[in-house]
């Protein structure tokens, strides 16, 4: 099990290394409209943060099988073997990287809850297109109407 969480946790690496690039490079949407300048600027963190954290648990879980006393090998799915980070190998070492690594995945874990309640916050209660947009980049305006009601109506409407 420890092999197939080492291996998931490249992947995840991967992952984050090619969303990070991605990141960077896409141009980032306008906010919606009617979303205040404090939301933007928690928005904003919110995503930057998510982004570092995911690369920085797998890196830190990287430095845990690096620094163990164990040197056991890692290996990708039983493909390749990884090869370790260049860090000292100590019971101490491996010890801080070890709580670094929990520590950050629940502080992710937070973060990704976090980041789920206010996207359903907004459709739910705000009934605004935050989690439309999220959930289908480029979505238009129009059809974000979709999920909304009509003026005096608590009824679900499809609008075309």
């Amino acid at each position: 099990l420890y092999q197939w969480h080492k291996s998931f946790g490249f992947t995840v690496l991967g992952l984050a290394v090619l969303r990070a690039v991605w990141w960077s490079i896409e141009r980032n949407p306008a906010p919606p409209p009617g979303l205040g300048p404090l939301e933007h600027t928690a928005a904003q963190i919110m995503h930057r943060a998510l982004i570092v954290l995911a690369l920085i648990v797998a890196l830190a879980g990287w430095a845990v099988a690096s620094t163990s006393t164990l040197n056991i090998p890692s290996f990708y799915f039983n493909l390749i073997v990884i090869p370790h980070l260049p860090l000292r190998q100590s019971e101490a070492s491996e010890a801080f990287w070890t709580f670094a690594h929990a520590l950050l995945a629940y502080l992710m874990l937070g973060l990704v809850a976090g980041h789920a309640a206010a996207a359903f916050y907004h459709h739910f209660l705000r009934r605004d297109e935050v989690l439309v947009r999220m959930l289908r980049p480029g979505a238009r305006r129009r059809d974000a109407k979709t999920f909304n009601t009509q003026e005096n109506d608590d009824t679900l409407v499809e609008r075309k």
